[in-house]
């Protein structure tokens, strides 16, 4: 993907670091809120195993949120078609040909989830649930400064898996998608064994893209995930 120049020098300055180890009405009167929601529950349970290829997803939020802003950060690892409905706070998420057998997924909550009075969760939150006898085990964390030298808040980070990477940075679809949180940090865990190239970006038009004139920031290099954790990085 040709990036314009103007981004290219944003680029130079925006640091991706990497670690490893291993529209409903508002409600009126009383104080304002300002408090940040939060995910209270969630099905299936983290870390369970042997889960049911017809199961259904269940998030439940601490109160009422945005639908359409929570519903558009919701990822699911491995990219799955799904379909999404509510049910008051809780919102149930249905794969459409089911679940894949023998493989984990990680389901993450973006930071851009906010609830009816625009308060955003302060950071991505995630659970992974296997629906063979284990579960991977990979991690991956890291940082996203802004070219204003300041952590860089929601943005997207993707991580391709380099076995079926088509080459251009920006295009396809990423073996896994989380945000930033408040202090610009990310984490993936549950990650399957292989190479990925991480990526960071703002996404402007709220398009799910990586689109010309948004900024970008690369990793250092390609990071390698294995049984242990993460290595080369």
């Amino acid at each position: 993907m040709m990036v314009p120049r103007a981004v290219q020098i944003i680029c130079g300055v925006v640091l991706l670091s990497i670690t490893g180890c291993a529209k409903q009405g508002r409600p009126s009167g009383g104080p304002v809120d300002r408090s940040a929601p939060t995910v209270t529950a969630h099905t299936p349970p983290t870390d369970a195993t042997s889960i049911a290829l017809s199961t259904t997803i269940t998030i439940e939020f601490s109160e009422g949120m945005d639908r359409s802003r929570a519903e558009e950060a919701i990822f699911v690892a491995p990219q799955t078609e799904i379909d999404m409905d509510w049910r008051g706070h809780r919102l149930q998420i249905r794969p459409r040909d089911g679940l894949l057998e023998g493989r984990t997924y990680v389901v993450t909550v973006g930071a851009d989830a906010r609830d009816l009075r625009g308060n955003k969760l302060e950071n991505s939150y995630s659970f992974a649930f296997a629906t063979g006898a284990q579960l991977d085990s990979g991690e991956m964390v890291g940082r996203i400064i802004s070219a204003a030298d300041r952590p860089q808040r929601g943005a997207y980070v993707w991580a391709y898996d380099l076995q079926t990477f088509e080459g251009t940075t920006g295009k396809g679809e990423p073996a896994y998608v989380t945000q930033t949180g408040d202090d610009g940090s990310f984490r993936f865990e549950r990650l399957a064994k292989g190479r990925y190239r991480v990526i960071g970006f703002v996404d402007g038009n709220r398009n799910q893209r990586l689109d010309d004139g948004e900024s970008l920031a690369l990793a250092a290099a390609d990071i390698d995930v294995t049984a242990e954790g993460v290595t080369n990085v």
